[in-house]
C-alpha cells in the first residue's frame, strides 16, 4: 500500500473498542471476536496482533497456534472498508508471519479458513502456494429459549449410549482414532474454524471453555458420533452457537443436541441461532433441529455459506 505509513504492534486488551468497531454493522454475521476477545487474549497460544495508520487501529488478525506447535491458524482477520483493496491486508498477514517464525521453532504450515462464497479468495490462495484441504457446509437454525426448553422436556430422554465428554476421556478417543474412521476420517477435525490435526497436544484447545463435546457408542467404531458446540454472545445481545458433527448421524444426533443445548440456555436470555457444521445427513439433521423447537433459517440470512479450508507450508531460509 504505497503512500501510506502503517505498522503492526501486539494487540492488547486496551484495544477492545477499536478492534471490535473495525466491522461495521453486518459485515460479519455471528461475529464471536466481541465476546470471546479477552479470553482469546489471555491463552498463552494466541497471538493477537493490530495494523495501525496514524496511530488509528485499521486491522486485527489473531494467530492460534496448533498441533504441538506445527501450525499457525490465522483467524478473525479483519481491515476498515477505507483500508480495503490495496493489498494491506496480505501485507499484515505476511508481517505477522515472518514474526512468528522469529518467536515459534517448529512452526511448519500456516492454515486459513474463509466462507465458502468467496471464489475470488480462493483464487488468490491457490495462486499464493495455498492447498485446499477441507470444506464444511453451514446450515442455520433459530429458535427460542422457551420453546426449546418445552421441546427437550416433551422428548424421549435415550442417554445410555451419549455423553459428555470431558478432557481425559477425549484424550482417550484420540488415542485410539485409528479405530474411529467415520470420526477422523479426514485426519483432522475442523472445530469453531479451526482446522486441527488429531494431536493430544490440542485437546485443551479444543474443549476450551464455552465449548462441549458429547459423545455417543464409544466403542462401537462404525455407530461413533461425536459433536462439539460452542456458543457466544453477538453485539446485539443475541447468542449465537456453532455444532461440529463427526461420524454416523442417526437417532443419537437428538441427545448430543439436547445435552449441547441444556448447557447453552443457561446463558440465553431470548431467541439464539445454531450454525451446524456438517457435510452430510441434512435431512435428519432437519427433522432433529424441528422436533427440538427450532426453524431453519432461509438460505441466504447469512452471507456465509461454509468454511473453506487452505494451508500452505512455513518457507524458512537457511543460511549459508
Amino acid at each position: 500500500m504505497s503512500g501510506v505509513n502503517w505498522w503492526v504492534r501486539r494487540a492488547t486488551a486496551e484495544d477492545y473498542d477499536d478492534v471490535i468497531s473495525i466491522l461495521q454493522d453486518s459485515e460479519y454475521d455471528g461475529d464471536y471476536l466481541s465476546d470471546y476477545f479477552h479470553i482469546l487474549i489471555k491463552n498463552q497460544l494466541c497471538y493477537p496482533y493490530v495494523c495501525l495508520v496514524d496511530d488509528k487501529i485499521i486491522g486485527f488478525v489473531q494467530i492460534v497456534i496448533i498441533d504441538n506447535g506445527e501450525t499457525a491458524s490465522f483467524r478473525s482477520g479483519r481491515v476498515r472498508r477505507e483500508f480495503r483493496g490495496f493489498n494491506l491486508n496480505e501485507q499484515f498477514s505476511n508481517f505477522v508471519l515472518e514474526d512468528l517464525k522469529k518467536k515459534i521453532r517448529g512452526l511448519k504450515r500456516i492454515v486459513f479458513a474463509t466462507g465458502m462464497q468467496f471464489k475470488d479468495v480462493y483464487q488468490r490462495m491457490e495462486r499464493g502456494g495455498h492447498t485446499f484441504i477441507t470444506a464444511r457446509k453451514c446450515t442455520f437454525y433459530a429458535g427460542s429459549k422457551t420453546s426449546v426448553q418445552k421441546s427437550i422436556q416433551k422428548s424421549q430422554n435415550d442417554c445410555s449410549s451419549t455423553t459428555l465428554l470431558d478432557e481425559v476421556n477425549f484424550r482417550k478417543i484420540i488415542a485410539s482414532k485409528d479405530k474411529y474412521p467415520n470420526v477422523f476420517k479426514d485426519g483432522r477435525l475442523a472445530i469453531d474454524a479451526v482446522l486441527y490435526h488429531i494431536y493430544q497436544e490440542n485437546v485443551p484447545l479444543i474443549l476450551m471453555e464455552r465449548t462441549s463435546a458429547v459423545i455417543s457408542y464409544p466403542e462401537i467404531y462404525d455407530k461413533t458420533l461425536l459433536t462439539f458446540c460452542s456458543y457466544f454472545r453477538l453485539l446485539n445481545g443475541e447468542f449465537f452457537c456453532k455444532l461440529d458433527i463427526y461420524g454416523k448421524i442417526e437417532s443419537a444426533l437428538l441427545e448430543h443436541i439436547k445435552l449441547h443445548l441444556r448447557i447453552v440456555l443457561e446463558h440465553v436470555s431470548d431467541v439464539f441461532t445454531i450454525d451446524v457444521r456438517c457435510n452430510e445427513d441434512i435431512d435428519l439433521i432437519d427433522h432433529t433441529m424441528i422436533n427440538l423447537g427450532m426453524k431453519k433459517v432461509p438460505e441466504g440470512t447469512y452471507s456465509y455459506k461454509g468454511r473453506a479450508f487452505y494451508e500452505r507450508p512455513v518457507v524458512t531460509q537457511s543460511r549459508l
